[in-house]
C-alpha cells in the first residue's frame, strides 16, 4: 500500500510500506502527460486500442496536469512484481502518541479555538515505539524516574505480559523539545497514531510548533507538508485510531461513548489513571503521576490495537482499492479507483468531456471533497449561505451555478431556493426506495435482513455509471416496466432506468463478493483450528497438573 505520490512534472516519488514495516520511496518517470478526448474514425491520431465509455473513438491529447485516471493507467502499466509491491498488504511499524498541554479555563470553553491558536505550552509528549519503549519528552525534570517503569508495568499487570521500558528526554525549552520530536523522531516513523490524535494531539503539536518557530517540514523526507490533510508530513502517515475504531470496529457491541476511558474498560478491563483535583494541579504538585498518566494513555491505545487490530482494516482496504491510505474513508475515492481499474481491464478510458461533466456534478451535489472546489468559485457571503444548507442542495448541474448567483443578498429568493431544494431532494434524488408503512398496531410483524443488500441490488439491476439512461417520475414506473423488457432496460422502484448489460460495477462487486466469501470461509476454518488448539492446550495443562 502507498502513502503519498509526489510529482514534479513527469517524475513521480511514491512512498510505500516495505517488508520491514518502514517507508520506502519508489521513483518513476511518466512517459508522457496526457488526457483523452473523443474523436472520429478518420482522425489519424485515433487510438485503436481504447474507446470512450459510450463506445466513441478516442485520442491522446497533451496535458499539463496529471489526472487520477492517468495515474491509474500508469499503475496498470507497471510490471506485475512492481505493481503488486506498491499495492501489497504489508503493514507498517506503528508508533502511538499522546500529549499533555497547559490547561486553563479558556481551553475548556472553546477547545477548537484552543487548538487553532495553540498559545499554551506542550508540557509532555509520550511516544510508544514498536519495541515497547516509551519515550517521554518534557522540559520539566522528573524525580524518582527509576520507579516509573515499575509503576507503569505494575498498573498493567494482568492485562498484558509485555514489559515497557521508559526513556525520559529532558529539554532546556519547548522549542528544543518540539524540534527534536519532529526532526529526529517523526521523520523516522512510518505510521503515527493515537486516540483522537488528528483532531487534538497532532493538530495542537503542528500549530504550537508553527507558533514558536519550529520547522515542521523537517518531519518529512520530502521537506513538505500536506496542507490538504491536517499538515501531515509527505511520505509519513499520521492517522487517528479513534476514527478507525468508530467506523470499523465490530467486536465491542455496546459503545456508550467513544472516550478512551470507556473503550479501554470495554476492551481491556482497565481504565485511564484516576486522580484527585485538576490535571493542571497534578502537573504542579505531582509531576510523577502526571507523566504516569500521560504514559498510560499512550499504552492503552497500543493494547486496544493489539486486541482489535482495527487499523489493519482501512489499511488493507487502501491496498485492495489501490488508493492512498489517507483516502480510505471516502466511498467516492474507493468506487472511483475500482471503476478506473475495471475500465482499463475493458480497454475503456475516461475522456475529457466526461471528466468535466463529473466535476460540475460534484460541485452541485456538494459532497465533502467538492466543497473545497466550491470555495474557489463563489464569494464569501454565498459560501456562508451554502454551508448552512449544503446537505440539502440537490439540483441538476445546469441550474446549479445560476442558483448560486440567485442566493446573493436576496432573502425571498433564498427562502424560495430552500423550498425548491427540499422538493428536489424528496423526489428527484432519493437515496433509496423506502416503502410507506401501514400505520397502526399489527400482529405477526416480521423483519427481513438481507445479506449484502446494496451490492446485490446493484448486481441484479446492472446499476453502473455506463448503464445509466435517465431518471423518470416515480408514477410512471409501472408503465415503463411494461416496455423495458422489450427495450433491454431495467427500471428500478425509484424511477431510475439502466441498460440491461453486463456492467462494470457488477463485475467489480461480483469479484469482491466472491473474495469475501472465500476469506470468510478461511476465517471460520482458522477459528475452528484455534478452538481445537485451545482445547488441546487445556488438556495438556491438566495432564501437567496431575503429574505435579
Amino acid at each position: 500500500m502507498y502513502i503519498n505520490i509526489l510529482n514534479k512534472f513527469k517524475d513521480l516519488e511514491i512512498s510505500v510500506f516495505n517488508k520491514l514495516g518502514n517507508v520506502e520511496l519508489k521513483h518513476f518517470t511518466l512517459p508522457d502527460i496526457y488526457t483523452w478526448e473523443k474523436t472520429n474514425f478518420g482522425d489519424p491520431n485515433r487510438n485503436t486500442d481504447y474507446t470512450a465509455i459510450d463506445g466513441s473513438h478516442v485520442k491522446r491529447v497533451k496535458s499539463k496536469r496529471i489526472t487520477k485516471f492517468l495515474l491509474a493507467e500508469f499503475f496498470k502499466s507497471l510490471p506485475k512484481e512492481e505493481h503488486d509491491y506498491i499495492f501489497s498488504t504489508l503493514m507498517p511499524n506503528i508508533y502511538f502518541c499522546d500529549i499533555e498541554t497547559e490547561v486553563n479555563e479558556f481551553s475548556k470553553r472553546n477547545i477548537k479555538l484552543y487548538i487553532e491558536e495553540a498559545i499554551n505550552k506542550v508540557n509532555s509528549i509520550s511516544l510508544l515505539t514498536p519495541d515497547n519503549e516509551v519515550v517521554v519528552f518534557s522540559t520539566k525534570p522528573l524525580e524518582n524516574l527509576h520507579l516509573l517503569e515499575d509503576r507503569v508495568n505494575g498498573y498493567l499487570d494482568g492485562v498484558t505480559t509485555t514489559k515497557f521500558k521508559i526513556t525520559y528526554r529532558l529539554y532546556k525549552d519547548e522549542f528544543s523539545m518540539l524540534q527534536s520530536f519532529f526532526a529526529e523522531y517523526v521523520i523516522n516513523i512510518p505510521l503515527l497514531t493515537g486516540w483522537n490524535f488528528e483532531d487534538f494531539d497532532w493538530a495542537y503539536l503542528v500549530n504550537r510548533a508553527l507558533n514558536i518557530g519550529v520547522d515542521i517540514k523537517l518531519s518529512s523526507p520530502a521537506y513538505e507538508m500536506d496542507a490538504n490533510n491536517n499538515n501531515n508530513p509527505i511520505h509519513r502517515a499520521v492517522m487517528d485510531y479513534l476514527k478507525f475504531y468508530k467506523k470499523w470496529d465490530r467486536k465491542v457491541k455496546i459503545k456508550e461513548n467513544f472516550s478512551l476511558d470507556f473503550t479501554a474498560k470495554a476492551v481491556l478491563g482497565i481504565t485511564k489513571i484516576k486522580y484527585d483535583g485538576k490535571l493542571e494541579d497534578l502537573y504542579k504538585n505531582d509531576f510523577f503521576t502526571y507523566i504516569f498518566y500521560n504514559i498510560i494513555d499512550t499504552i492503552l491505545v497500543k493494547l486496544i490495537h493489539d486486541k482489535l487490530k482495527t487499523i489493519t482494516i482501512p489499511l488493507t482496504l487502501s491496498a485492495i482499492c489501490k488508493i492512498p491510505i489517507y483516502k480510505n474513508d471516502s466511498a467516492v475515492n474507493i468506487t472511483e479507483s475500482l471503476i478506473f481499474d475495471e475500465m482499463l481491464n475493458r480497454n475503456i478510458v475516461l475522456t475529457k468531456d466526461y471528466s468535466e461533466k463529473e466535476n460540475i456534478d460534484r460541485l452541485y451535489i456538494l459532497n465533502t471533497e467538492s466543497f473545497e472546489q466550491l470555495k474557489k468559485v463563489v464569494d464569501k457571503q454565498t459560501l456562508i449561505k451554502l454551508t448552512e444548507i449544503k446537505d440539502l442542495i440537490f439540483t441538476n448541474s445546469v441550474d446549479f451555478l445560476y442558483n448560486v448567483e440567485l442566493l446573493i443578498g436576496n432573502k425571498k429568493l433564498y427562502d424560495k431556493y430552500i423550498s425548491n431544494i427540499l422538493d428536489e431532494t424528496a423526489s428527484k434524488y432519493q437515496g433509496a426506495f423506502v416503502k410507506e408503512p401501514i400505520k397502526g398496531r399489527h400482529k405477526y410483524v416480521a423483519c427481513f435482513d438481507f445479506a449484502s443488500l446494496y451490492p446485490t441490488t446493484m448486481r441484479q439491476f446492472d446499476i453502473s455509471v455506463e448503464n445509466f439512461i435517465d431518471k423518470f417520475d416515480i408514477k410512471t414506473v409501472k408503465q415503463l416496466r411494461e416496455t423495458s423488457k422489450k427495450e433491454g432496460t431495467i427500471v428500478c422502484a425509484n424511477g431510475v432506468m439502466f441498460k440491461k448489460s453486463e456492467s462494470m460495477l457488477k463485475s467489480i462487486l461480483s469479484d469482491l463478493y466472491s473474495k469475501r466469501k472465500t476469506e470468510k470461509k478461511k476465517m471460520f476454518e482458522y477459528e475452528l483450528k484455534l478452538t481445537e488448539l485451545k482445547n488441546e492446550l487445556k488438556n495438556l495443562n491438566k495432564q501437567l497438573e496431575s503429574i505435579d
